[in-house]
């Protein structure tokens, strides 16, 4: 068992305590906080997320009051939530990016604290930065919109000053850091070998060289790249500090900042996103659902909703497949002509003959065994929901779940009833599972059709099995080829 000196047993005390106290106010960032280890690590100077812990550097905890380390806990955790770590591109400029995360992540922790930016503010850094250049708050912005606005500011500040000023941190070939010579303090040069902090003249020890043009690379040892993380770090925040990057340091304590990035790498970025995707829908839900009268409670920040609902939306145009589907299978009604209320309109419903005024007993199955994810699962569930809304009080059916047994199927009429079924499952995956349920149990209420969504990672059952009810396979991948009935593909078109 790890033996503790007394004051690295206080701090694990101080983050444990931490966490409580967001639990008990914050229950949103205290829930996504129990899949992010905590660390210590000397050769950073204040804290970082690498989207598998948050490490401090003591000397910086022992900085903050109880109210700035859940701050700073908050601060990290929703970088990896909102898949900061891991959405940086190579050609970006790290600086705009690094302060485009920032200012979204600070922006949605004061949304979530109604708005106190005392919350959001530490003692030796001063507010948080959460406003973009013109003033709108950080929250209502991707941070790929942040980043764009936040790079047009710069090149514009560069253009303006390109008159006069002289050095902006720019070598021939080399040095890419943050000038601090008579320009521009947040210029970088196009190249990507070397990163230090160039003294407007292209000279500065960089991370991989030396920073003159010409000059031989090194490899750097152990002291020089934690000297120049801390350095670079510094940097910033002189420069967050300073108006337009060469004038007098700011009165203002507005645009602190204290966390270093720098060590995010990317590495598997995919599978870390797809797995916060998961946890953060986990959480949402669960946030909720809680005690709808306690508003001071669990508030999601914008940013997480907005993805969310991103999410959510249909990626299938139900009208079209059920149409299709529906209309030759089952039941006698058109789209063609469409509704004469709907002309001057460029949407349009249904035109139900006088033999049947509704799409009904319907029977959607949604595959929720081990090889679908929580998010995939939560697609399948999004795509029923927005058949629902797309056909407005026109389908009617049950919702059921599956893996290798079927969940009892509930009957909808509307979106309100569907709303409170919730998935369930988890185990392997059968096919044939759903036909022997409606052969067993739905003989007094057959379905009209079947409509399967799923990986269709499991052996299908002969057509026989499915006793002459139609059956529409809505497959989430391009790689399964169901070898009867009818198929659509759950597959978002890449722009």
């Amino acid at each position: 068992m790890a033996r503790f000196d007394a004051k690295t047993l206080e701090i694990i005390k101080r983050l444990q305590n931490a966490r409580l106290s967001l639990m008990a106010n914050q229950p949103f960032y205290a829930l996504l906080l129990m899949n992010l280890k905590f660390a210590l690590d000397v050769s950073c100077e204040t804290a970082y997320t690498d989207g598998e812990r948050i490490a401090f550097n003591p000397d910086f905890i022992n900085e903050l009051d109880d109210g700035e380390l859940e701050f700073v806990l908050m601060h990290e955790v929703l970088h990896v939530v909102l898949a900061h770590p891991f959405r940086h591109q190579s050609d970006y400029e790290m600086f705009e990016f690094d302060i485009a995360c920032d200012i979204i992540v600070n922006s949605n922790i004061l949304y979530s604290f109604g708005n106190d930016k005392s919350k959001i503010t530490l003692k030796k850094y001063g507010e948080s930065m959460h406003c973009m250049p013109n003033g709108d708050e950080g929250y209502e912005y991707s941070l790929e919109e942040a980043y764009q606005i936040l790079l047009a500011e710069k090149y514009k500040k560069n253009k303006k000053q390109s008159g006069g000023d002289k050095g902006k941190g720019k070598s021939k070939g080399e040095t890419k850091g943050v000038g601090n010579g008579n320009g521009s303090g947040a210029s970088q040069s196009a190249e990507e070998e070397a990163k230090g902090n160039g003294n407007g003249n292209g000279q500065g020890k960089g991370i991989g060289g030396k920073g003159n043009s010409g000059e031989s690379k090194t490899p750097p040892t152990l002291e020089e790249l934690i000297a120049s993380i801390k350095n670079r770090n510094e940097e910033i925040r002189k420069n967050l500090n300073k108006e337009g990057g060469g004038g007098e340091e700011k009165e203002s304590n507005e645009g602190g900042t204290f966390d270093d990035h720098s060590f995010w790498n990317g590495d598997d970025a995919e599978i870390q996103r797809d797995t916060w995707r998961d946890r953060m829908i986990k959480a949402t839900e669960l946030i909720n659902s809680l005690d709808s009268g306690n508003k001071s409670r669990g508030i999601v920040p914008v940013g997480v909703e907005r993805i969310v609902e991103e999410l959510k939306k249909p990626i299938l145009d139900w009208r079209t497949i059920l149409n299709d589907f529906v209309q030759e299978e089952i039941c006698d009604y058109s789209f063609t002509p469409p509704d004469k209320r709907m002309e001057d309109s460029p949407f349009f419903l249904p035109d139900f003959n006088e033999k049947d005024e509704k799409a009904k007993d319907l029977l959607f199955m949604i595959d929720t065994s081990a090889s679908m994810s929580q998010g995939e699962i939560t697609e399948c569930y999004s795509e029923v929901y927005g058949a629902i809304q797309q056909f407005n009080g026109k389908l009617t059916g049950k919702l059921g779940f599956f893996d290798a047994v079927v969940v009892e199927p509930i009957p909808f009429e509307d979106e309100d009833e569907f709303k409170i079924i919730r998935p369930k499952g988890g185990g392997g995956t059968s096919f044939h599972a759903i036909f022997d349920y409606v052969k067993e149990h739905m003989q007094d209420e057959t379905p009209v059709s079947i409509i399967i969504l799923t990986d269709g990672y499991a052996s299908f059952p002969d057509e026989e099995a499915t006793m002459g009810i139609p059956v529409l396979w809505v497959i989430n991948n391009n790689k399964v080829n169901p070898p009867w009935g009818k198929v659509a593909r759950l597959v978002e078109e890449k722009k």
